[in-house]
């Protein structure tokens, strides 16, 4: 019975260790898992900014090609 008692007093702070070294890596995925949407929510928005500048830049060409067949509509 002391031997067993024994093993069991060890084995609690083995599992004790074992679950604040889960908790630990759990953070670091959590961080880790963080840091890439952070990334991607960037990637995301400067892909968006782009888009949006591009349909101003479409808007813009047209409102011009459109000045230009007034203006020769107009010299006609």
């Amino acid at each position: 019975m002391c031997c067993v008692l024994s093993v069991y007093r060890q084995s609690q702070p083995d599992a004790e260790l074992h679950d604040v070294l889960d908790a630990s890596v759990d953070q670091l995925l959590i961080t880790r898992l963080n840091e890439q949407l952070h990334e991607k929510d960037m990637k995301l928005t400067d892909v968006r900014l782009e888009a949006l500048s591009s349909a101003h830049q479409l808007e813009q060409l047209r409102e011009t090609l459109s000045r230009m067949k007034v203006k020769q509509w107009v010299t006609l």
